[in-house]
C-alpha cells in the first residue's frame, strides 16, 4: 500500500472506481487509465473486488459487463450477456458538477458512453484499433467527446468501427 494512502486515507479530490469480477456473472474492469493506487479487497477463486483511485483530470475507460448462466439446446452451460455499458471518463475536481456513473465515486465527466451489447462491442472494437495507433492517454478529452457523436449515430450492424475515425497522424507529428 502507498504510504501516503495508509497515513491519511484517500483524499476527497480522488475518484474511486470499484472493479469486480465474478466468473460467468459480471466483469467491471478498466479498459485503460493510470490509477495512482489500486487496492484488492477480496481475491478468491472466481471472485475479485478491487478499487482504483484516480487523480483529478485523469482519463480512463470502464467496461461494465453483466451476464447470466443459461443452458443451450444441447444442455451445455453458457453465459448470456444481460447488460453491458462502456465509458470513457474524465475525473473531476473538488466542487465541479459531475455525472453519476455506476461504480465511480463521486462521479465523472462522461466523454463517451455506450449501452447495450452491440453498441458496446462496436465501441470496444474501435478502442482496440485506436490503442494500436496511439497512446490513449495522450489524446485530449475533446477527441473522445467528438467521437461520442459518431458512436451514437453509426449502426453497428452496418458500419465498421473504422468509420468512427482516428486522430490525424499529421497533427500528431507536428
Amino acid at each position: 500500500m502507498d504510504p501516503a494512502m495508509a497515513l491519511c486515507g484517500p483524499s476527497p479530490a480522488l475518484t474511486a472506481v470499484d472493479l469486480e469480477y465474478r466468473a460467468e456473472e459480471l466483469n467491471y474492469r478498466l479498459l485503460f487509465g493510470r490509477p495512482i493506487h489500486i487496492t484488492t479487497q477480496l481475491n478468491t477463486f472466481g471472485h475479485r473486488i478491487s478499487r482504483a483511485w484516480f487523480t483529478p483530470k485523469s482519463l480512463f475507460g470502464l467496461d461494465l459487463w453483466r451476464g447470466a448462466p443459461i443452458r443451450n439446446a444441447a444442455g451445455l452451460l453458457r453465459t448470456r450477456t444481460t447488460a453491458r455499458s462502456c465509458f470513457v471518463l474524465e475525473t473531476g475536481t473538488v466542487g465541479e458538477v459531475l455525472e453519476r456513473v455506476p461504480q465511480v465515486r463521486p462521479g465523472a465527466r462522461v466523454l463517451i458512453g455506450t449501452t447495450g451489447q452491440r453498441r458496446s462491442l462496436f465501441f470496444l472494437a474501435w478502442l482496440a484499433q485506436l490503442k494500436e495507433r496511439c497512446e490513449l492517454l495522450a489524446l485530449e478529452p475533446e477527441f473522445f467527446e467528438l467521437k461520442s457523436i459518431a458512436i451514437r449515430s453509426l449502426i453497428p450492424e452496418r458500419d465498421r468501427p473504422e468509420a468512427i475515425g482516428f486522430p490525424d497522424a499529421r497533427a500528431d507529428a507536428a
